[in-house]
């Protein structure tokens, strides 16, 4: 499992390179051929006398190198390279021709009939390497969402520090159950208004965030509700830091007491207490004295 973890990640490197690449060079030619033409137009029209010269010489270099190898023995890897290298050359030719001259045609067109957007050219055009870097990114969030990425980076970086595998964890449970949080939104809510009213016995208040908190342990990775719960338990915990204080130590020391116990494990209480500091709670809150 673990090789494979690796594989899709060096894989995803792979296709940001390339989408970068592709990107940067496309908008390169692009470039080329819009610089190109406007300075054509801007051109004073030659002599008629260089008007004649002849430009109808056929250069078939590839052909003539081709046949100059063909008539060699043992060059059959050369020969091989040269028709690969043809077959790119046409390639090129077939993206530029359908992809690459039509945008630059129709840039040139707008250039030159509103002056405006000779401006917005120039900008996009030193922003090259900013919209190619922008293309990578789109690429790799189009195979999968940051969730999946985030789950293969904690399993396949080993030397990725523990603090970072608990955050990256965290937030991922966050955005995974944010979608369903109406699945238990009104529970944790009802028990954090429970929690906050000070006519209720401690015992009672202590039997609902255990029940609340065993319940999220108990359900399998997998779980439908996993992340969801997960999400519900940081918003309560999170309204209780600002809207009620002793309510709030009484739920994290009950965290705390729970973990000791081993009633719950050690990553889900750095999961929860990662993800309270980075909603804003001072740290000073969640340390248990």
């Amino acid at each position: 499992m673990k090789h494979t973890q690796y594989i899709r990640v060096y894989a995803s490197y792979l296709v940001a390179y390339m989408s970068y690449k592709i990107v940067l060079y496309t908008l390169d030619q692009i470039c080329e051929q819009v610089d190109t033409r406007l300075d054509n137009e801007n051109e004073v029209l030659l002599p008629d006398d260089l008007k004649n010269i002849s430009t109808t010489h056929s250069y078939n270099i590839g052909q003539e190198v081709v046949h100059s190898l063909k008539t060699r023995g043992g060059q059959a890897v050369a020969l091989t390279s040269v028709k690969k290298l043809l077959i790119l050359n046409k390639a090129k030719n077939l993206v530029d021709k359908v992809f690459i001259r039509p945008i630059s045609k129709i840039v040139v067109f707008l250039i030159m009939r509103i002056p405006i957007t000779k401006k917005i050219y120039r900008g996009l055009k030193a922003l090259k390497i900013i919209i190619a870097s922008l293309g990578a990114m789109l690429s790799v969030r189009l195979i999968a969402r940051f969730d999946y990425w985030a789950l293969i980076l904690t399993d396949a970086l080993p030397q990725l520090p523990i603090e970072t595998r608990i955050i990256l964890s965290g937030i991922r449970r966050l955005r995974m159950g944010k979608n369903g949080v109406h699945i238990c939104i009104q529970q944790s809510t009802d028990i954090g208004n429970l929690v906050k009213d000070e006519g209720i016995l401690i015992e009672k208040k202590e039997k609902e965030l255990l029940d609340f908190f065993t319940f999220y342990e108990m359900l399998p990775e997998n779980h439908l509700f996993k992340n969801n719960i997960f999400t519900c338990i940081v918003y309560m915990l999170i309204f209780l830091a600002y809207a009620d204080k002793n309510g709030f130590k009484l739920a994290i020391r009950l965290l705390y007491r729970l973990l000791r116990k081993g009633i719950i494990s050690l990553e889900t209480y750095r999961e929860i207490v990662s993800q309270l500091v980075i909603g804003g709670v001072p740290i000073i809150d969640v340390i248990i004295e």
